[in-house]
């Protein structure tokens, strides 16, 4: 179907199918409108564009008012493209739910993409639905989590709904100076939140970076920096998870750079192969912490700082560490050649045996979160250190290695 000139489509209740093999199902053309109203139903389908104009830069324009309209493309192209204008009046988009109008692109998109799927307008309401994040105080919502933008935001920032994951794309989060919306990140209510970082991203605020209330992921080979000038770097709220995802990099520094409530309400701390560096230079840097989980990356700096249970601290010689922490990933496996020496770990039945051509000097046997098991001072250039079944981190000589006692 072509519209050459104004046109209105309406009848309540009725249905209208208009599909094209070759390119759209419905074409407006230049200075046209083309309005859907009144209660009908308009099913476009084409190869390119359900619903389309010609380059979207000569007034072409879709109204929707009190109707459905379902819209499909079949290629690369866009499901509803190449429009100037799309304006809903008493309706909304509501397939892909977050799906919204790109007016530069000219086309409906969705996580910072066309969508070619099955784009649905449906009457009702167009107040928006809160996801439960906030962004430097602006709710994330249905009507802008395809491009979260605001005072104190830059860059990209998008959240998708579906998979429950929210992208920083080379993004500056600024938090206002007032009071409830001073937080950088929110997660108020989303359980098993995805923060997928890319690329070169900062998030800085007066009270919390990242105020975490549900089990949250930080994902992504990007960069993170966070930063709280008067509170908690991250914090993670009675019964919390905060997960470090594979290869991410994050530095967090506040009053302490990483904190749970109070250290004894299930708030636990993940760290599966990534990068985290963590300064609290007031209270400590990792405090408030009931279980701190390391898989393939260890505490390296200070060196022999670990986890105290009791305290629910990161600590040195009994104090709280409150220069920067610093998680990374170590070398696992059975073999592992270092730079001045070569060091091989391997497990046994109770028992890890280290064997080095130079004198070992100390040996130090880490658990997975970090908490230091045994240390054998010794000058021969072999060890055998009883241990009971279990994974651990073996350090000589400033190199770590993994390995399992069976």
């Amino acid at each position: 179907m072509m519209i050459k000139a104004n046109t209105q489509i309406t009848g309540e209740g009725c249905t209208l199918t208009s599909e094209s093999d070759m390119f759209m199902g419905i074409q407006v053309d230049y200075n046209t409108t083309l309005t859907i109203k009144d209660g009908c139903c308009v099913v476009a389908k084409g190869n390119f564009a359900g619903i389309g104009g010609v380059l979207g830069k000569n007034e072409e324009k879709l109204v929707v008012n009190n109707a459905t309209v379902k819209a499909t493309s079949n290629s690369d192209g866009a499901s509803i493209s190449r429009l100037a204008g799309l304006v809903l009046e008493n309706c909304k988009i509501t397939q892909p739910l977050g799906a919204f109008f790109n007016s530069e692109a000219h086309y409906v998109e969705f996580d910072g993409k066309k969508v070619t799927e099955q784009v649905i307008i449906q009457p009702g309401s167009n107040a928006p639905v809160k996801y439960g994040i906030k962004i430097a105080g602006i709710d994330v919502t249905s009507d802008n989590s395809s491009n979260i933008t605001g005072e104190g935001i830059s860059g990209k920032v998008r959240y998708n709904y579906n998979n429950k994951t929210l992208t920083l794309e080379d993004a500056t989060i600024i938090a206002p100076n007032t009071p409830k919306e001073n937080t950088g990140i929110s997660n108020i209510s989303v359980t098993d939140l995805k923060i997928n970082i890319v690329g070169t991203n900062s998030v800085e605020a007066d009270w919390y970076g990242i105020d975490l209330a549900g089990n949250t992921t930080i994902e992504g080979n990007g960069e993170l920096k966070v930063t709280s000038k008067n509170n908690y770097g991250i914090f993670i709220n009675k019964n919390v998870t905060l997960t470090f995802g594979e290869k991410n990099m994050t530095e967090i520094t506040g009053k302490a750079g990483i904190a749970g409530y109070d250290g004894a309400n299930k708030e636990a701390l993940i760290v599966n192969n990534a990068t985290v560096k963590a300064t609290g230079n007031t209270e400590g840097s990792i405090i408030n912490i009931a279980t701190l989980t390391l898989n393939d990356c260890q505490i390296t700096q200070p060196q022999g700082a670990a986890l105290n249970n009791s305290t629910h601290k990161v600590e040195l010689t009994g104090n709280a560490v409150k220069e920067q922490i610093v998680i990374e990933h170590v070398k696992t496996g059975i073999n592992t050649a270092t730079s001045d020496n070569n060091i091989v770990v391997y497990g046994g039945e109770g028992v890890a045996y280290i064997n080095s051509k130079k004198p070992l000097n100390t040996v130090k046997v880490y658990s997975l979160s970090g908490i230091l098991v045994r240390s054998v001072a010794t000058t021969s250039t072999t060890a055998e250190i009883q241990l009971p079944q279990g994974v651990y981190f073996i350090n000589v000589g400033g190199s770590s290695v993994k390995t399992l006692v069976y």
